[in-house]
């Protein structure tokens, strides 16, 4: 079981590849790859990360969708505006 620290250290550690991975990427990359490969990276080292999926009916841009990860309350990736999301969708419900 992971302590408290180290499961920290270990979201950071993700959300930390995530970022570099993407920055080497042409283009801007999307949300739903980078929940993919951060939910697989978290579970692989023993986090059992959930992936949400939302959406908000934005009156300017329309339907707008988001992925983010979430370690329980924790956020790793695409959490940071994820309140601003209706969740559609977790995985593993």
């Amino acid at each position: 079981m992971l302590s408290g620290a180290e499961r920290e250290q270990l979201r950071r550690d993700v959300c930390w590849a995530i970022e570099r991975a993407s920055d080497c990427l042409p283009g801007e990359t999307a949300c739903f790859p980078r929940g993919i490969a951060a939910q697989i990276m978290c579970r692989k080292c023993g986090i059992d990360a959930t992936m949400y999926y939302g959406a908000v009916l934005d009156p300017v841009a329309g339907l707008r969708a988001h992925v983010w990860v979430q370690d329980g309350p924790d956020g790793v990736v695409g959490h940071l505006v994820a309140s601003q999301y209706g969740v559609l969708a977790r995985f593993p419900a």
